[in-house]
């Protein structure tokens, strides 16, 4: 598990950008804000807003109505003089009709006063501002805004307006993005492994638990990477929000299930409904999508820790280990919640999923050994049998040669050997016989007493002596009638076990 939580402090070492340290963007001073309800009527867009109030840029909100936004801009020398194209963004639930000194500039979708006269526009969008429209000192800027496409009112709408140099508003969210595929695959190869080794294995449904702990934690991750993919409608903020809150829930559930499996004896159902219930009321109470996520998660996790600590105080086995994975991952997220949601949350779940995985194997290879067992003492107890009701009441091979069928018991016959068509039977005291059948016939009709030692040969149990290994990992088998029968290197292991 060490060596497990070192390579992965390595590989988040080595896969952070060189700019994640680096100062943001140069952008331009807006100085002033001011919403304006009233439409001017026809040319000289600033000549005919009114009733006008100062607004912070934060409390700009288009949601469910049309709006215009007067602005003062101030683009530094910085900027002016460094010979880079200039570019304004707009980030926000909107679409927008955008002048820049009284004039038109561009448009991001279509503002309307309806839902039906209004094309939405995209969530994050840059207009090319040529250097000819800017002036050395205060700017005048115009935002005519709508957002009747929105199906959930948030308390910022808007998340940024901004002058600087021109470039894909979508690199500043991949610039923070990126770091975070190295955890996606961790959790995607988590999920998939672990989930097919419980479908294998038919496990129980609580084996699936961990698997979609991983699996909805990269549902999340997805959710929240995809503003740095897609140049998406601002509609569908809405839809991508809904998402990383709901694979937040649902990944915290499923932690909180499994620890609840894992140490809680009695009243389980109880105690999930109760930790359930007090997660949503803690979430629904935090304002904010980006809360309320992370609420979805650190609230199971506190749980969990809480249930985890009387159980390593009863010595339960992994209990402190629990206790202490599920502590540091609520520590991290109390400290910095916020600038951890974008990327480095996922860090911190991916590195929580490493131990909880490390115990996943731990459980799988103990389930497998069971199976082993119950498998063995269940051909154990097949060969018994067989062997008690050969005695009671031996069997018999009808041999067919030359158009003569006899029938020989099977306690006679000590091994088969294939030979082209025919199958050559050696007995005990009876001769060797000829069958006109094929070895992969005889052995679906012979009993468990006989085995297949190779290809070509079939063995009864009954009259094995001993089995010596050749050095070059074959064998040879020894039987009490002083014949020696060659095990396959393939299937010397299976012949082991079976002897064994």
């Amino acid at each position: 598990m060490k060596r497990a939580l070192q390579i992965l402090l390595w590989l988040i070492a080595v896969t952070l950008p060189e700019s994640a340290g680096a100062q943001p963007m140069v952008t331009a001073d807006f100085t002033s804000f001011e919403a304006c309800e009233a439409v001017p009527p026809g040319p000289g867009v600033e000549a005919g807003l009114a009733d006008c109030r100062p607004i912070s840029a934060g409390a700009i909100d288009p949601q469910g109505r049309l709006l215009w936004v007067k602005a003062t801009v101030t683009v530094p020398d910085e900027l002016l003089l460094s010979g880079a194209p200039l570019g304004l963004y707009i980030s926000g639930k909107a679409a927008s009709e955008v002048y820049f000194n009284g004039l038109l500039l561009g448009r991001n979708g279509i503002p309307g006063d309806s839902k039906s006269t209004e094309t939405p526009g995209r969530m994050d969008a840059v207009m090319h501002l040529p250097d000819q429209m800017v002036l050395k000192g205060p700017n005048s800027l115009i935002f005519k805004m709508s957002g009747h496409h929105a199906i959930i009112d948030l308390v910022h709408p808007m998340h940024m307006i901004a002058v600087g140099p021109y470039a894909d508003p979508r690199d500043r969210f991949m610039d923070r993005y990126l770091p975070a595929l190295l955890p996606l695959g961790i959790l995607l190869v988590g999920a998939v492994y672990f989930g097919l080794a419980a479908i294998r294995q038919k496990a129980r449904w609580q084996s699936y638990l961990v698997p979609l702990v991983a699996l909805f934690a990269a549902g999340q991750l997805m959710a929240e990477v995809s503003r740095g993919v897609f140049a998406y409608s601002y509609p569908f903020q809405d839809i991508r929000l809904m998402l990383v809150l709901g694979f937040a829930a649902a990944s915290g559930a499923c932690l909180l299930l499994h620890v609840i499996d894992r140490f809680v004896g009695e009243r389980r159902i109880t105690v999930a409904i109760g930790s359930f219930l007090l997660t949503g009321l803690i979430a629904s109470s935090i304002p904010g999508f980006d809360g309320m996520s992370a609420a979805a998660i650190l609230t199971p996790a506190i749980i969990g820790f809480i249930l985890a600590v009387p159980a390593a105080f009863r010595k339960e086995p992994n209990a402190l280990g629990y206790a202490i994975a599920l502590w540091l991952f609520c520590l991290v997220l109390y400290v910095a919640p916020f600038w951890v949601m974008d990327t480095y949350l996922y860090y911190v779940v991916a590195a929580l999923l490493l131990f909880l995985f490390v115990g996943e194997i731990q459980a799988l290879t103990e389930a497998r050994k069971r199976q082993q067992q119950e498998q063995a003492r269940a051909d154990r107890l097949a060969l018994a049998l067989e062997e008690a009701q050969q005695k009671q009441a031996p069997g018999s091979l009808s041999v067919t040669s030359a158009g003569v069928v006899e029938k020989i018991p099977h306690d006679k016959l000590v091994y088969c050997k294939g030979a082209r068509d025919y199958v050559e039977l050696i007995t005990d005291g009876l001769g060797q016989k000829l069958h006109s059948a094929s070895l992969t016939d005889l052995e679906g009709e012979l009993p468990a007493t006989f085995l297949r030692v190779h290809r070509s040969y079939i063995v009864n149990t009954a009259y094995i002596d001993r089995l010596e290994r050749e050095p070059s990992g074959t064998g040879m088998l020894h039987l009490t009638t002083g014949d020696h029968v060659p095990v396959s290197r393939r299937i010397m292991p299976t012949v082991r076990k079976a002897l064994g």
